[in-house]
């Protein structure tokens, strides 16, 4: 950590205006929670499929298993606090208004599964990775297909363009206003490829717009409790939903 703690004073980051060291423990429950749905919600939901909007599937939400055959949908602590925790895994992140603007890492061993990550976080537009020879500055809103890797913004000789001064003064995106735009987004592929398969269901299988958007639906928070790992009673065992469960 000798070599970040160099780097963090360069930026002129510390405790005291948003930096975050993982392994200090100090971070969690700093970062905002995310609203609980209930299990009425749920049961609403359950009586009703046009309420698919209570489950609030546009946004990532954690489940808990409960008794029988339900599902009660809440938040434990925060969806960002568990990614950070779990998949991203930084040695240290700066915060903006509780917001991680910046991850760090100190020679990451898989950058690939790293880098996909950080894209599908969607929330922190700067990666700085720390190798024994050199500084990487990666830009994380932004995943190149064909490389498997973030776009590269700079390295060593021009990290003083993110540090602290230059971050909260705006200068920092003023710079790299044409690197940070909306189109490179996980969401906005997102929201492309669901209008692409909304396209398809409606134009070429002439199938209702409810029932699209239903299907559609469905696929999206079936994805999500694979995703996330969710055990479900099936037939009164607990499993994780793979492809292969009904």
């Amino acid at each position: 950590m000798i070599e970040l703690k160099k780097i963090f004073e360069n930026l002129g980051m510390n405790d005291q205006n948003g930096l975050y060291i993982i392994a200090e423990n100090k971070w969690q429950e700093i970062l905002p929670a995310r609203q609980a749905v209930t299990e009425c919600d749920f049961l609403s939901f359950r009586g009703n499929p046009r309420n698919l909007n209570l489950l609030g599937i546009n946004e990532l939400r954690f489940l808990t298993l409960v008794r029988n055959d339900a599902l009660t949908y809440s938040v434990t602590a925060c969806r960002i606090e568990w990614l950070i925790k779990e998949k991203l895994k930084p040695a240290a992140f700066f915060c903006i208004e509780k917001k991680p603007i910046v991850l760090f890492y100190d020679s990451p061993k898989d950058r690939e599964t790293i880098f996909k990550a950080i894209w599908n976080f969607n929330e922190s537009p700067i990666v700085i990775i720390n190798e024994p020879n050199t500084v990487e500055i990666f830009n994380g809103l932004s995943y190149l297909k064909e490389g498997k890797i973030l776009e590269k913004l700079g390295d060593g000789s021009n990290l003083g363009l993110f540090s602290y001064f230059e971050l909260v003064t705006g200068k920092t995106w003023e710079e790299y206003r044409n690197k940070f735009e909306y189109q490179k987004r996980v969401d906005y592929k997102l929201l492309k490829n669901i209008q692409s398969a909304r396209e398809v269901l409606i134009d070429k299988y002439k199938i209702d717009n409810f029932i699209a958007n239903a299907l559609i639906g469905k696929c999206i928070f079936v994805r999500y409790l694979i995703d996330r790992k969710v055990r479900i009673n099936f037939d009164g065992n607990l499993r994780e939903w793979t492809i292969l469960n009904p």
